[in-house]
């Protein structure tokens, strides 16, 4: 004998859904299955459905969007808990395992990658200073926080309309204050979309430097969060690859984490705005041959015929000055 339980989804069309539902019916039936014929599990066909506490939301647009969210039931279990659990100001790991096994579950349904370095940081702080700590419950508070205002995850079929950002830095001069950001947005013809290129001003410049060491590292993670934050309207609901020739920035954009503290922050920064515009990143090592950026921010700005000008450079180098 054989018990199995799950949910099963079905899709159809609007002309089909009435057969489509009835011949599901009879093929469970053919196969000996015992299954709901009416109540919460033997819903109509809808636009919006529930299975095993995710909601999806069909949305009727062009690019036939579906939004993927957590059940408002499962989301309020789950701030009902991190909330006795902060206010008890204990956690033990193997509670904790427990809850990060939901919780990472529950980021599969939330736009963007934070959820993951919440989550990790709590994981971290736990193992590092046991049951009662008050970094713990920062760390615990700062997940109860995103959960109560986490986007859908939305997906679309339309994977054609990728977004190619080559990103670039320099840092040159006297006392290696000459600090270059630029960056290329293209679409996946090859349409230069939007760029901007600019020399951080002194001052800002010397307050990202550290005891007159290089950090074309940080200055190269940073390239990435500024291209993020100006371009968000071109970025907005995209799939998108970025293009760097530094390792150690691509690495800690991809782990959202590292012990150098300008990276490790720069990496979250750039989440946080991910997550804001529920675009779906890849970091990716980008052959020399192939480094747009190089060729196009160090020619005339008059080449690139098809550009369009990202008009914010007093703005980027007000922002760029790390606090």
């Amino acid at each position: 004998m054989t018990a199995y339980y799950d949910d099963f989804t079905l899709f159809s069309s609007e002309e089909l859904r009435n057969s489509t539902s009835a011949t599901v019916d009879i093929m469970f039936s053919l196969l000996g299955f015992d299954f709901d014929r009416d109540g919460d599990k033997a819903q109509d066909l809808h636009t919006t459905f529930r299975a095993l506490g995710v909601q999806f939301s069909c949305l009727e647009d062009e690019d036939r969007t579906v939004l993927v969210s957590n059940t408002e039931e499962r989301l309020e279990d789950a701030v009902e808990k991190l909330q006795e659990i902060i206010e008890s100001g204990s956690l033990t790991p193997k509670l904790w395992a427990k809850m990060r096994g939901r919780l990472g579950f529950m980021s599969g349904q939330i736009a963007g990658r934070l959820p993951r370095a919440l989550l990790r940081a709590v994981t971290v702080a736990v193992s590092a200073a046991g049951t009662n700590c008050g970094e713990v419950a920062t760390a615990l508070q700062r997940v109860l926080e995103f959960l109560k205002g986490a986007q859908p995850r939305r997906l679309r079929p339309a994977l054609r309309d990728v977004i190619f950002v080559y990103t670039d830095a320099s840092q040159e001069g006297v006392d290696n204050l000459d600090m270059g950001l630029g960056a290329v947005v293209q679409d996946h013809e090859g349409t230069i979309l939007g760029w901007f290129g600019l020399l951080l001003p002194r001052d800002v410049a010397e307050d990202i430097l550290r005891e007159g060491k290089k950090c074309i590292n940080e200055l190269e993670s940073l390239t990435v969060a500024l291209t993020v934050r100006l371009c968000a309207a071109i970025l907005l609901q995209r799939h998108v690859v970025f293009y760097l020739d530094n390792e150690a920035a691509r690495v800690t954009l991809l782990r959202m984490q590292s012990e150098n503290a300008m990276l490790d922050a720069v990496a979250k920064i750039s989440a946080v705005h991910e997550s804001e515009l529920s675009c779906i990143p890849w970091y990716a090592r980008v052959p020399i041959k192939d480094d747009v950026t190089v060729e196009a921010l160090r020619e005339e700005t008059e080449d690139l015929h098809n550009g369009q000008v990202v008009d914010s450079v007093p703005f980027l180098g007000k922002r760029a000055r790390m606090e």
